[in-house]
């Protein structure tokens, strides 16, 4: 009967509109849709406060998520530039180093030419100045006794260019 008399009060409405049975209360039609158009919006009311505190609820999963997904992106880009950045200095440190190395192959290779040339051209320069310095007097005497012989077979030929070819060949030997 209180809960009767409090909803009195707030729907105004009187004694006339509601009656107390033995175990049910019965309402007037009016009272009854007043009754049933306060339910439904207390259920509406509910409705919205229980979409605002999953919407709260689903906004702090979803920012908890989107937070741990950023933090994971920003650490997964510095393992990315760290292994790039280990990656530049890696393959610097080898170019440089292999570069080093052609560098000495290069320099021993330009002194191994050098000092080829200059001993073959010591030994031409030698070979210049005495054709004959490899040769014992009497390989000397023979060399000289056997193109006298063709220098005299040439002149009694009257083949007077391989004549004076051989006696030019002679004047050292003499």
């Amino acid at each position: 009967s209180h809960l009767v008399q409090v909803l009195s009060k707030r729907l105004d409405i009187t004694d006339a509109d509601w009656q107390i049975g033995h175990t049910k209360i019965f309402l007037r039609l009016e009272l009854a849709t007043k009754l049933e158009l306060l339910a439904l919006l207390r259920v509406h009311a509910a409705a919205r406060t229980i979409g605002r505190f999953g919407r709260f609820v689903a906004e702090r999963q979803a920012s908890k998520l989107l937070t741990a997904w950023g933090r994971l992106r920003l650490h997964m880009l510095k393992i990315y530039r760290e292994r790039n950045a280990a990656t530049s200095i890696q393959s610097a440190y080898r170019m440089t180093k292999e570069r080093e190395l052609y560098k000495a192959m290069q320099i021993a290779a330009v002194k191994v030419q050098s000092f080829q040339r200059r001993n073959r051209a010591i030994a031409i320069a030698d070979a210049l100045r005495d054709p004959y310095s490899g040769m014992t007097f009497a390989e000397l005497k023979a060399l000289y006794t056997e193109e006298s012989a063709r220098l005299d077979e040439a002149a009694e030929k009257n083949d007077f260019q391989t004549a004076a070819e051989l006696e030019a060949k002679i004047a050292p030997l003499k």
